[in-house]
């Protein structure tokens, strides 16, 4: 990647169910793609039912299209 910022390896969990009861299952954290790290921010998650949200924080990368992501900072890892 070229740019002044600094190359990030992004991961997303998949589920590995161990049976169709969602408490049953696990995850696993998979290589997605690499990006262009650009700043810190923060973002937040609200489940929709009323049962609770929370903010969380976020790495703003650039893909090499050029589209912009916030994976959660604990799915990044700083490469090379």
């Amino acid at each position: 990647m070229s740019g002044l910022g600094l190359n990030v390896q992004v991961f997303e969990s998949k589920r590995l169910g161990l049976n169709d009861t969602p408490k049953s299952y696990k995850f696993s954290k998979v290589a997605s793609y690499q990006a262009e790290f650009c700043q810190w921010g923060c973002d937040y998650d609200d489940d929709g039912g009323g049962d609770g949200y929370g903010n969380f924080s976020v790495a703003i990368v650039k893909l090499q299209d050029g589209t912009v992501a916030m994976p959660r900072a604990d799915m990044i890892q700083f490469i090379g």
